[in-house]
């Protein structure tokens, strides 16, 4: 049986919803806020100490942290969210159930400048591609709240020293976690559907998850 693990990126959410996940789930639970750095309600234990991280990075350095801290031991399947996967995917629970889901939440696109979402500070997700030696898109499909399911084998396409710089770099780079979020699908090879799709990928329509 392919070993199934997701990674939660923990704030202050409510983390209930963890007491709903199968048995066949291991849990890894990573806290931003001290003052709730505790194991979640309903009975359900994480598989290790929930951890207290930094909170600096959003999602996107916790990803991260656990990729470069559990490199070597990465296996089966590993689904990446946040402490609240609902306002991305209100079925997301259901759609754990189904391994053809890859991603939970919205499907959006931007410009190499990052229109129309990118408002404030500059844009450097092509600058990224440059530097990490990614391909340079025409234009950037992303899954708004960089939620998604992976291998374990499309992490390690990539070596540890790829996810150590992203990392070093999250801890410093105050837009980070909003460039990472347009580059996770070429980082991770994430073949998205048209943005014309439904906002969630579908199980297919005999599947339990979807009834």
């Amino acid at each position: 049986m392919t070993s199934k693990a997701i990674v939660v990126a923990h704030f202050r959410e409510d983390l209930s919803w963890l007491a709903d996940l199968s048995d066949e789930w291991i849990v890894w639970l990573y806290h931003k806020s001290p003052d709730h750095a505790t194991a979640p309600p309903g009975g359900r234990e994480p598989q290790s100490k929930p951890m207290l991280l930094p909170n600096i990075g959003r999602e996107a350095h916790t990803y991260l942290y656990h990729i470069v801290q559990h490199y070597d031991d990465l296996k089966g399947e590993i689904v990446f969210c946040q402490g609240n996967p609902f306002p991305h995917d209100r079925k997301f629970i259901h759609h754990l159930a189904c391994d053809e889901v890859r991603w939970y939440g919205r499907i959006c696109e931007c410009d190499i400048h990052g229109n129309p979402h990118w408002v404030g500070a500059k844009f450097l997700a092509s600058e990224y591609c440059r530097v990490f030696g990614l391909p340079i898109p025409d234009s950037y499909r992303f899954v708004s709240g960089a939620q998604y399911r992976l291998h374990a084998e499309q992490i390690k396409k990539r070596p540890r020293k790829f996810y150590e710089t992203l990392l070093a770099v999250s801890e410093i780079q105050r837009d980070h976690p909003w460039n990472l979020e347009r580059l996770w699908p070429i980082i991770w090879n994430v073949p998205l559907a048209s943005k014309a799709m439904a906002d969630v990928q579908r199980c297919p329509s005999n599947h339990p998850a979807a009834l």
